[in-house]
């Protein structure tokens, strides 16, 4: 997955911004998939995406485009 450091969110609060959405991944779990250490589920980048405020393709490296059209679900249009 592509990283975003743009929001300079910390593991710490990207793992509060999951657990919010019902994705509970610690600070350590997060650190293997930054390495790759770790996969991550379908359903994970869809979390993520939404946790980040992007798309799961931008996420992905699909599309250039990070933003998504609607804040209401997940999009890649």
């Amino acid at each position: 997955m592509r990283s975003l450091h743009r929001d300079k969110l910390t593991q710490d609060q990207l793992a509060g911004r999951l657990a919010a959405l019902g994705l509970v991944l610690d600070r350590s779990t997060i650190a293997k998939i930054e390495t790759g250490r770790r996969r991550v589920y379908d359903f994970e980048v869809v979390a993520f995406a939404k946790a980040l405020g992007v798309t799961g393709n931008w996420l992905l490296g699909l599309t250039d485009k990070s933003s998504p059209k609607s804040k209401k679900g997940f999009s890649d249009e």
